[in-house]
């Protein structure tokens, strides 16, 4: 009977324990979340290879409300070879075979991929994609 009583001790402290009562923060290395600024556009059917100048280009990743901010200094005249215009835009990732895609405004921008303060976003650039090279932006 005591081994009973003490297997059942055991068993209500161990799940009266819960994780969710202290929830950790991780810092998400793949979170867009904050300011990024465009490095380079690659690809194309012309074959661009433009590089930005910090700051120029600015993408900002609002993950709570889901919501894009882009300020483009570049101009709109252009606007395939200095991505989006200045707006706001709805942007979501949906993740496929370990994959992470990108959609702003509900069109797939590409897969997607963070390395330290280096994001990368892959439309194809080998069939007339783009690839966009974004630097961690702080002023």
């Amino acid at each position: 009977m005591k081994p009973t009583i003490l297997f059942l001790c055991l068993i209500l402290t161990l799940t009266s324990c819960s994780s969710d009562d202290n929830p950790i923060q991780i810092n998400d290395p793949k979170s867009l979340e904050g300011s990024w600024t465009m490095v380079n556009i690659f690809g194309g059917f012309a074959g661009i290879d433009d590089n930005y100048e910090p700051g120029e280009i600015i993408w900002t990743f609002d993950q709570e409300d889901q919501m894009l901010m882009v300020d483009n200094s570049v101009g709109t005249d252009a606007p395939i070879t200095s991505g989006l215009n200045s707006g706001t835009y709805d942007y979501h990732i949906e993740t496929e075979e370990e994959i992470d895609y990108l959609f702003i405004d509900g069109y797939n921008s590409g897969k997607y991929s963070i390395d330290s303060d280096t994001l990368i976003i892959d439309d194809n650039p080998g069939a007339d994609g783009f690839r966009y090279t974004f630097e961690k932006f702080s002023e």
